[in-house]
């Protein structure tokens, strides 16, 4: 391996305790600082930072490495029992994300503008409506991917298979995910369809995403009967999410559409690529460390415990915090 990829792979495996520390941390500080103001937000902060442990675990054990050349996306498990639905699963569940950020967004319009309806989240049978559709589509994006990609004897495994070998001084035979979007009849018309449709996917989900919070602020501005301490509130739980939004967006979805889409095109990036993985396993370390440091209770808990502990580092911390106001 050389020195450049064993850097790469050092930075990507060193994320891992930190991310899942961050994230256990915040799990912590949700459950014994939120105020009541939170509501049952709560949960679904407890949800989204358990969901990023899984992302982080998921990525250190499956260890993807991605390669791009012109009109070729190549994407691999460095993982010893590696499969194509391996590598499929492992880029779905990344996308998964958004569909945790809607439901954040969608609370969060409907505390605003419909809050009738917040007590829906509190119902099986709607949580299933929200998890079904998700289910279903992502069960769906994994089969049409794999039903596009390259076969096993094909030849442009067998030269990315020497890359691989070049760059990282070992072979893997499995889990290859090749899309080969040129022939030598021109453009293989389903190979980039599969991709196109993933990306329009993408752009709907953040087109959604964008559309709920712009919805939310406005409705948070117009408001006039929410009392000051209500509206500060509202705007710090939504900059909360937005930024929560932002960092996916950056990390993964920009990286993705780059990776999969540009090659079609004939203009990879293949540095960009190859260092893709890292901005991946940072954005779970990344998205608890935001939550803290924009929401006062949470940002001031963490502050008390430390400080506490400064005070008396061999006895117990109190989590009892007055001082916990946006």
């Amino acid at each position: 391996m050389t020195d450049f990829y064993q850097i790469v792979d050092i930075v990507t495996k060193a994320s891992v305790v930190p991310g899942i520390c961050l994230n256990l941390l915040l799990i912590f500080l949700v459950r014994k600082f939120s105020r009541l103001e939170i509501g049952t937000f709560r949960y679904l902060l407890i949800v989204f930072a358990s969901y990023d442990i899984f992302l982080i675990i998921l990525h250190f054990v499956f260890d993807p490495k991605y390669f791009v050349l012109p009109g070729i996306f190549c994407a691999v498990l460095d993982f010893p029992y590696g499969s194509t639905w391996l590598t499929l699963i492992h880029c779905v569940c990344f996308m998964l994300s958004y569909a945790i950020l809607i439901t954040h967004i969608l609370y969060r319009y409907w505390v605003i503008h419909k809050p009738y309806k917040i007590e829906l989240f509190s119902s099986p049978r709607f949580v299933m409506k929200l998890v079904a559709p998700v289910i279903v589509i992502s069960a769906l994006l994994t089969v049409l991917c794999h039903s596009v990609i390259s076969p096993e004897c094909s030849p442009v495994l067998l030269r990315t298979r020497g890359e691989f070998i070049r760059k990282f001084g070992r072979d893997l035979k499995d889990g290859w995910v090749i899309a080969e979007y040129w022939t030598r009849d021109g453009y293989n018309l389903i190979a980039v369809s599969a991709a196109l449709a993933v990306d329009i996917i993408g752009i709907a989900i953040v087109t959604v995403v964008i559309s709920l919070a712009a919805l939310t602020y406005r409705h948070i501005s117009a408001a006039f009967s929410l009392s000051t301490h209500t509206r500060t509130v509202q705007m710090q739980l939504l900059k909360a999410v937005c930024v929560q939004t932002f960092i996916p967006l950056v990390c993964v979805a920009i990286p993705y559409f780059c990776n999969t889409t540009l090659p079609i095109f004939g203009c990879p990036l293949p540095l960009f690529t190859e260092t893709s993985g890292i901005a991946m396993s940072l954005f779970p370390s990344w998205d608890p460390l935001a939550v803290i440091m924009l929401m006062r209770p949470y940002r001031v808990g963490l502050r008390t415990m430390i400080m506490r502990y400064k005070e008396n580092p061999v006895g117990p911390i109190s989590t009892d915090v007055t001082e916990s106001k946006f």
